[in-house]
Parts: structure tokens; C-alpha cells; sequence
């Protein structure tokens, strides 16, 4: 039997009468709220998404057990029609995916030698603000990344380590690994990603 949802109907469509959730009167005051309302939606509602998406990856099955955050679920083939984790996805390159917790403190990266092979890693924050280390933003290095937030207290991390600021405490983590068209180079790039 074919149901019709009739819109009208819905609790979520009715108009409020309370002053306090519907501005009415003094045009400046509607004003201040529609703006306030639009700011929430433009630069609250990414936070949520990115929240939702972190909680359906690592959440864990059962009460009591472990989030997994910090570290990386590594995809082993090119991406191909069936590819789900996000739209439009490279066809040349190995992608790893991870959702950074900072709230205990920094996280720590260490990165292979990719020598000239393109590799990158994607950072997106709760706000959707997205920064990355590749070749091509840190063209000598870094081999190992230590991912901070904006209060973190310096403390030496030694020569060979870059601090790495980022917006939020939780962040998604898209790592990058291009695969060349040459026979067994698709074993390599699974050796870089381990």
C-alpha cells in the first residue's frame, strides 16, 4: 500500500508561538536573529556532520569499550565504483583514513621517505577548515608530524619532529598514496602506509 506523508502535518514545520523562538516585532531584532540563526547553521552544522561522522566510524559496539581514534584504517586497493567513504575519490592513489583525539594531548605521525612519489595528508578539523602536509607544503620533510592544538605548551620534541597546529581537538585524517601504473608498485605503497 502506498503511503503519502503530508508535510503540514508535522510538528517540526509548525510555527512556534513563543516570543522567544520566533522573533516578531521591532524589524532590528528579527534582523539580529535571522543573522544569528544563519551563522549557526552556516558555522555550526559542519561541527555536527563532522561529530556524526566521527562517532559512525569509531564508536565502539558496546559500553565500556575503546573509541578508535588515533589511528589509521588503511583502504589496500585503488578506489573503484563501490568506494563509499567519501564521493569522488581519486583512482590512482591508496587513501587511509583516521580521526585524531588531541584532547589528552598531541598525537605523533611518523612518515615514511616517499621520495618523489605524491602522498598527502589531509586534515580537517570540526569547523571544516583543512590544512595538510605533503611534498608540496613541506617540501624537506617532515618525517614525523606531532599534531597539536592551538594551547599546547612547546616542549622539545627533538631535531628530527614538526609541530603541526591544528583548530580543533578532533580531526579527521585523510592520508594519500599515489600508486604508479608499474607492476608490484601497489605492494609498496601498502609498505608505506604500514
Amino acid at each position: 500500500r502506498l503511503r503519502i506523508y503530508d508535510s503540514a502535518f508535522s510538528e517540526q514545520l509548525r510555527s512556534s508561538t513563543s516570543a522567544d523562538a520566533r522573533p516578531v516585532g521591532d524589524p532590528a531584532v528579527v534582523a539580529a536573529a535571522a543573522a544569528a540563526t544563519h551563522r549557526a547553521v552556516v558555522y555550526g552544522l559542519p561541527a555536527v556532520y563532522q561529530y556524526a561522522s566521527m562517532c559512525s566510524d569509531c564508536a565502539p559496539a558496546e559500553i565500556g569499550l575503546p573509541w578508535s581514534t588515533n589511528v589509521f584504517r588503511h583502504e589496500r586497493e585503488t578506489a573503484t565504483a563501490s568506494f563509499d567513504q567519501f564521493r569522488v575519490p581519486n583512482v590512482d592513489t591508496v587513501y587511509s583514513n583516521g580521526w585524531l583525539d588531541l584532547t589528552d594531548g598531541p598525537v605523533t605521525i611518523d612518515l615514511p621517505d616517499f621520495g618523489s612519489r605524491y602522498y598527502t595528508l589531509e586534515f580537517l578539523d570540526a569547523n571544516s577548515n583543512a590544512s595538510n602536509v605533503s611534498a608540496r607544503t613541506h617540501p624537506d620533510g617532515p618525517r614525523r608530524v606531532v599534531v597539536v592544538t592551538p594551547e599546547w605548551d612547546a616542549v622539545d620534541l627533538g631535531a628530527d619532529a614538526t609541530p603541526f597546529r591544528v583548530a580543533t581537538p578532533i580531526m579527521w585524517v585523510l592520508m594519500r598514496i599515489q600508486v604508479h601504473d608499474e607492476p608490484g608498485d601497489i605492494d609498496r605503497v601498502r609498505a608505506l602506509q604500514d
